[in-house]
This record gives C-alpha cells, structure tokens and sequence, in this order.
C-alpha cells in the first residue's frame, strides 16, 4: 500500500516526519518497503498483510496513526445535493447471484464534463504510482486508495436497457477488457451486465463496451459488495489483476459500500458538473450484523504481562473504531467495525491494544512463570488410545481424508454417490471426502503389502466427513479405526479391552453378532458398550480384499470417537499386587453353534463365585471332529483368594460347579480339561 504523506495529513494531524510516522506504524505491525521523497511530497510502501484490508486506503492508515498518536480523526464532509427524477426512476439493478455479490449500490450523474483532472489530484495519484487518466475515472481510482472501497463507473448511455444486473456468466460468453484483452468466459465467472451482454467482470474490471470516453455525458456508479472467492478464482483464472480485484479478494466493508459512492458522487459534482438523481439504488441480500465481544480487563495482565488501565483500554479500542456497548469495573462489551471482520475474539482486541501501546513496552524478565494446564478430556483419550494400540502392537498411521469415491462410503450406511467431492476439475483421482477410515488403512496395508512387509497392524485416529441432510453442512467427527493384518479379530478386541482398563471404565465390552455386507457373515459383530453401539468389527469379504488388491485377508474395527469421549473415566484405585497365586484351569466343551461366548461368560459370572477372579476366551474350533452344527469352545478360569492360597479341592469344587451349569443351560459336553 503506496501512502501519500501529504493525503495521509489530510485526516489526522501529524507532527513528525514521514519517516518517524513509518517507524511508529512498523512497531504497530506493518511491515515498511521503502520511503522515498517526491516532489513536494513523501511516499511510504507499506506492507498491508491480508487479514488487515481495512488499510489499504489513507483513511485506514490515517485511523492507524491517530490511535499511535492520540490524534482525532478528521473524515472529508460531504454534501451531496440530489435532484429529481430518482434513480429507482432512471435505472434498475437486478441481482441474480445474491451468494456472489452480497450488496450492489447505484448512482446516476448526469451531465457531467469529462476532461482532465485537477493539478492536486493528480499530483496525489501520481505520488502512489498512478496515472491520469480522465476526471472521472480519476475520482473512482481517489476514492478507491482513499477508502479502500473500489468503485467502477458505466457511460450509463452505452447500458442495454438502462439497467445491471448481476449474474454469472454464460459459456463461453465473450467479454472483452478496458485494456483490450479478449476473453471466454464460464458460469463460474461473475459479471454485471446490461440489458444484452456482459459489461464488466465483477470485482476485477470493465469493459470496453461501457468505458467513460471524451463523449460521455451520464454515467451510472458502481459501488459493491463480492464474494472474495469468486473474484480470486477469476482474476486468476484470466490473469487480470487489479487494484480492484486485490481488495475485493480480502473482503471490504459492507457498510463503507454507501460512503464510498457518496463521497465519489461529490467529488464527481464538484470536479466534473453535472447533477445526481435523487437517492439511490441499494440490493443488499443481508445487512451486516455487527460482532459483540466480552471483554476482561485481566486479559491484558495475562496475555501481554503489563498493567495497562481500563480507561486505556477503552480508549485505544474507540480510536480504532470500535465501539463500547457497555463496562463496569470488570469487562466491558465491545463491538467490532464492519471494516475489522478478523476480530472476533478477546484475544484480538488484547493484540489491538497491545500493539498500540507497543510491544517494547512489554518489559524483558529473567526469570517467566508457567501455569500449569490440566490436559483436556480428549487429549487425556488420545494418549490413552495410543498407549493401549501401541502395547497391543498396532503403529499409528496418518492418512489423508481423500479417497477414491467408489471407496468413500464403505462401511458405513451413506449412499455411494453421497460422499462430499471436490469441486470442479482440481484433482483426477482420490477427490471424495472419506465417511470412513477403514478405507485409508487398507490403502496403508496395501502400500505395506508391496514393500514385503507381511505383518502391519494399524490404527488411525482421525476426522471423517457425512454429506448433511437437506439445508444442513456436512458432519464432521473423530473416529478410531484399527487394522489387523493377520485377520485377528481377538487381537482388536484386545486393544479395545486394554484401552478401557486404562481409562479405568466401568463399561464392558461386547461384540455382538451382526451381518454386514463388507464382512465375512461369522465374522461380523457390532461393537457394544452397554448396550449401545459404538462401532464394528470383522473380517474383510473377499469382495472387499480385491478391491485393495490385498493377498490375505484383514480383520477391521471402526470406533465412534465421541461415544469414547463420553464414557465416564473413573479415578483409577490403586492395590497391592496378590500375596498368594492363582490357580488357572481351562475348559474345552461342545455345545449348539447358535450359544454365543457372551452367554457362556455371563452365566459362569452369574454363579457369583468368591474366589474366581477372571474368566478367558481361548479359542474357537470347527472340524471333522466336532458334530455338525457344533463347535467346540476354550477357555480359562482363573481363581484367586486374597487372603489365603487356594486349595485344589476347592477349586476342583468350583470347577464341577460351573461344568454342572453350563450341561444344564447348555446342553454342553465337557470335552477336555
């Protein structure tokens, strides 16, 4: 941003030289070029990053100073005189693409004399590297590095039907450019046009069909709100860049839309005669909504470590614009200016103030004092996670959320064609948004695969994206999936487990058999705790292992995040290690393939037995062996009495206790022991 020194002293007075002023404003965070002295006038090249678009004009760097130096500001009176007919009467503006251009202004000004601008405002464009161009165009390009408000005007004689309208292009709609540049443009591209054609790309620059010549006698004013994103996508798309087009990019002041058309319509009256119709024509989709912030007084001490007093405060966050709803000895309620978007948070009105005081201010301590943080609820999970996969044997990944789409939506229950994509042609392959991280690992396992690594066993604990239903935003949530590439069921189930012993809850684990269509049928469980579901398990189909080109099978788990985080993690109690040993002895039974091991276990628990202290799965067996429609079952018990060593006559009892049982629930067969 080229600042003019001496249109700078037009709204605050100040008393250094240019020089002193440059180094004032680095220390408040800009970043300075160069100053150079020019005839009669200095020019400092400031570096405006792109969250503050609020000083790329002389009335923002001017509020700047001000605020550095205690000054008031001084803003330019305008007194506009209007005449009849209205402008609703002479014109019309028509919208088509609200999301695109959030709020239009017109004006009309008839009779007006184009010729040469005047000494003094040419000197100041020159000063900023501008050149002279006609008295009207010159005004529109003032205002512009005055405000920071870009302003277009039409030779309102030369619009189709004496109206705008705002619309996206038409393929392949030609435009061609003030500077004569020709272009075809797409339905992406924003353009304001007549009645006919297409007579300026919105944001970036007129056309040539609609320029102010010598000739020109009424003119219509263009002052607008567009959407950055737009303006960038077209700019850069055509390769035309300018002044224009770098401000709208960074977002202006919706508000400042109906000043900056007024006080060019002054200028215009002023320097160029003629008369403006009454009122104007202004489409705003929706008025600005201003942002209020609660503000503590104690964020200064404990962000920036000085005292800095409330009056201070207060005064620093008024001369730059914003306003004071309300304080009390405590906090006051602070309300940002349209033109300040980036402020949003208390953390940013501390940054304000303390850059206006300045950061050498901030006295340099030998010694700093820490405050030490409790970790959060999720950071707590996620180191608990992570303990629990490492120590089962599984190595943490770290994909990226894009996916194949024909692979988006497996394993979860989103229609195929409903995974979010990438817009447009930026991406040839991997362009879909995962709704599931299974996919991703089995990517991994492949990657794994083909560099002769037999053995990988993963987890990833990531965000993955759910199209939103009609009218809503897509969901974003955390999810933990797990890989097994031996197919081992057993072993996420084992990770699981030790992941809640360590967050100490008081929930059990089951899987519970259920059908789905990427796993094996007897291979396929829903994950429970209580009775709530909170993911799957099971074995790859074959289908699914041809798809990832894997050679063998993988057994896969995803977890719902959030229901892990909303699990109660009790305080872990600590115990003396046993004093006596424990007696193990294992059971292999056949029994009805339809008994499930959740029932076997929750009988055995349900005889209340004081001394058993554990009771294991082993395995499971089918074969020639075992009768049709059967299957044979290991497992193991262990007890333990805390007092005293067990005898093996009162294990041998309990032991007899349980094979009793389970013969009379189950029909079973004591088959080894």
């Amino acid at each position: 941003m080229k600042v003019s020194f001496n249109w700078l002293k037009d709204y605050v007075d100040i008393d250094l030289t240019p020089q002193a002023l440059a180094d004032k404003l680095i220390n408040t965070g800009f970043n300075l070029e160069e100053v150079r002295d020019l005839p009669g006038d200095t020019m400092i090249d400031l570096e405006v990053t792109s969250n503050r678009p609020d000083c790329l004009g002389h009335i923002g760097i001017a509020r700047e100073a001000a605020a550095i130096l205690g000054r008031n500001m001084k803003l330019p009176d305008i007194d506009l005189k209007t005449s009849t007919p209205s402008a609703a009467e002479l014109t019309s503006v028509e919208v088509l693409a609200p999301d695109l251009c959030p709020r239009y202004t017109a004006r009309v000004i008839r009779n007006v004399k184009i010729g040469p601008s005047q000494k003094w405002m040419v000197d100041r464009l020159e000063a900023i590297g501008l050149r002279s161009v006609n008295n009207v165009v010159d005004i529109t390009n003032y205002v512009l590095f005055e405000t920071g408000q870009p302003l277009h005007a039409f030779d309102f004689d030369k619009l189709s039907g004496k109206k705008i309208v705002v619309r996206q292009a038409r393929p392949q709609e030609p435009f061609i450019a003030i500077d004569h540049s020709e272009h075809k443009l797409d339905s992406q591209t924003l353009v304001i046009a007549d009645g006919e054609r297409a007579v300026a790309l919105a944001g970036v620059m007129g056309g040539l069909n609609s320029e102010i010549s010598d000739k020109t006698t009424n003119i219509l004013l263009e002052s607008a709100e567009f959407e950055p994103v737009c303006i960038r996508r077209t700019a850069r798309k055509l390769n035309l860049h300018s002044d224009s087009s770098y401000r709208f990019e960074r977002k202006i002041d919706p508000v400042g839309v109906e000043w900056a058309s007024r006080r060019a319509a002054d200028l215009i009256v002023q320097l160029c005669g003629g008369t403006v119709a009454e009122g104007y024509i202004d489409v705003w989709a929706k008025p600005y909504e201003c942002k209020k912030i609660e503000f503590k007084f104690s964020n200064v001490k404990s962000v920036l470590g000085i005292d800095i007093p409330p009056d201070v405060c207060a005064r620093i966050l008024t001369s730059l614009g914003f306003t004071i709803e309300s304080r009390d000895n405590e906090k006051m309620l602070v309300i940002s200016p349209p033109y300040r978007a980036e402020v949003t948070r208390p953390i940013d009105l501390v940054e304000e103030i303390g850059r206006i005081v300045g950061y050498d201010a901030i006295p340099i301590v030998n010694t700093i004092s820490i405050r030490a943080v409790s970790p959060t609820k999720t950071q707590r999970l996620d180191t608990i996670i992570q303990q629990a996969m490492n120590q089962s044997g599984f190595n943490e990944t770290i994909t990226v959320t894009l996916v194949e789409p024909d692979q988006a939506c497996l394993f979860t229950d989103i229609p195929r064609d409903s995974a979010l994509r990438v817009a447009g042609n930026r991406r040839m392959a991997n362009d879909a948004l995962r709704c599931s991280l299974i996919p991703s690992l089995l990517q991994v396992r492949l990657l794994n695969q083909n560099a002769g690594n037999a053995t990988s066993d993963l987890y990833e604990i990531a965000h993955v994206f759910a199209p939103g239903k009609p009218g809503q935003l897509p969901r974003e949530t955390r999810q933990l999936a797990i890989l097994s590439s031996s197919a081992d069921i057993r072993a996420i189930r084992g990770a699981l487990e030790l992941m809640l012993k360590l967050m100490n809850s008081p929930q059990k684990l089951r899987l519970v058999p259920q059908e789905m269509p990427w796993f094996l049928p007897d291979q396929s469980a829903a994950v429970m705790l209580g009775d709530r579901k909170i993911g799957i398990v099971g074995t790859i189909t074959p289908n699914i292992q041809k798809i990832y080109d894997l050679k063998k099978t993988a057994a896969v788990a995803q977890i719902d995040y959030e229901a892990l985080v909303s699990l109660p993690m009790e305080p872990v109690s600590i115990t003396p290690l046993p004093r006596f040993p424990a007696i193990e002895r294992d059971l292999s039974i056949i029994l009805a393939e339809e008994v499930r091991w959740e029932q076997i276990e929750n009988t055995i628990l349900s005889l209340k037995i004081p001394d058993l202290e554990t009771v294991e799965f082993g395995e499971l067996f089918r074969g020639k062996q075992i009768p049709k429609g059967q299957k044979s079952l290991f497992f193991r018990l262990r007890y333990r009495n805390a007092d005293r060593s067990l005898t093996h006559e009162e294990v041998d009892a309990n032991q007899k206790r349980v094979i009793e049982t389970l013969e009379k629930t189950f029909h079973a067969q004591l088959r080894a022991s």
